[in-house]
């Protein structure tokens, strides 16, 4: 089985969660065989009631209320956030591995959209994580603006927004990086290696990337497949 596997809060008022609920019903018409693992906490829209009506028709999945009592944190490297985050993926970690009959786990933030098949093009990659390009809107020249550039990093550095993104980055063949985010598709084994998420030095994505390459485990990304910050809407 595949799992997909989200931490997610306040994504319903944006509508966010509305687009990627869609994107995770088309992967259904691929694959027969998921399993939906999501963790809900402090949200102050419908997320939690959205969530648990659409969970509940599915006999394959699992939804756990999680409340810290956080307020919204804002997009920065601050180590309670940082933490916080990765406290509730390795929580993500710890129900995939109960489930034995999983092999797969597609890591995605709610509040990303895809077009297709996104986990068989992850899969094309051949590699342990396995990342499309995580983007925005296009610019004026029509090219993707890349989001998630602290997450992102190769040969040591940042990813910057616009194209192409990385020093070295080509667009015709898998591209091997030192860390992803926002959304990957992991192996079994990396988690049965004890690979978890870390987010006292860094963003915890990061750590579990590191993680994982200090374990030998190869990080690559489809730079032919794009997730995008809130959905495909043009």
């Amino acid at each position: 089985k595949i799992a997909i596997a989200s931490i997610i809060r306040d994504e319903e008022g944006s509508g966010n969660l509305g687009r990627f609920l869609d994107c995770c019903l088309e992967l259904e018409q691929y694959h027969k065989n998921l399993v939906y693992i999501f963790i809900e906490g402090d949200s102050s829209d419908r997320t939690y009631g959205v969530l648990k009506d659409w969970t509940g028709q599915r006999s394959c999945s699992i939804l756990e209320k999680i409340n810290k009592g956080y307020s919204p944190f804002g997009k920065t490297k601050d180590v309670k956030r940082t933490v916080h985050l990765a406290e509730l993926r390795n929580r993500l970690i710890e129900l995939i591995l109960y489930l034995q009959d999983v092999g797969e786990v597609l890591m995605i933030d709610a509040n990303y959209g895809w077009k297709g098949d996104l986990i068989s093009s992850l899969r094309e990659v051949n590699a342990h994580i396995a990342a499309p390009l995580a983007v925005m809107h296009k610019d004026d020249s029509g090219r993707y603006i890349f989001y998630d550039i602290w997450v992102f990093r190769k040969n040591g550095r940042e990813f910057w927004p616009i194209y192409p993104y990385a020093e070295d980055m080509q667009f015709d063949n898998p591209v091997d990086v030192d860390s992803v985010g926002s959304g990957y598709l992991i192996k079994r084994q990396v988690l049965e290696a004890g690979v978890r998420y870390d987010g006292n030095n860094d963003s915890e994505q990061v750590g579990f990337c590191n993680n994982a390459r200090n374990l030998g485990f190869s990080i690559r990304i489809n730079p032919k497949i794009y997730i995008r910050k809130g959905g495909f809407k043009e």
